[in-house]
């Protein structure tokens, strides 16, 4: 399972602050660590990139559908799409705090 709770934002308020406050770059770092493009020098670009075009012009749940599906298949954590998506649209500062701890 996840390392972190979905509501254990509070636990590290530095990355809580991150995630909310700018969570294209806090994307991108998740992308880099999580070698969600491989070993790619251009990981954060990528990572925040999609995330600033795929939650402007479709929202959350598609976001949440790609992005945290590739980092639970990396890190071995069951879990289901409809859950993903859910946790981004109705929590998505949770879901992206978490996402960064782990």
């Amino acid at each position: 399972g996840w390392s972190n709770g979905l509501f254990d934002c509070f636990g590290d308020c530095g990355s809580c602050c991150y995630a909310s406050c700018c969570p294209a770059c806090a994307s991108g770092e998740i992308w880099e660590k999580g070698e969600l493009s491989g070993d790619n020098e251009w990981s954060w670009w990528i990572g925040c990139c999609l995330y600033v075009a795929m939650v402007q012009h479709w929202g959350y749940c598609l976001y949440g559908y790609l992005y945290t599906g590739q980092l639970r298949e990396k890190r071995g954590i069951e879990g289901t799409c409809t859950n993903d998506c859910c946790e981004w649209c109705f929590c998505p500062c949770c879901t992206m705090t978490r996402n960064l701890r782990e």
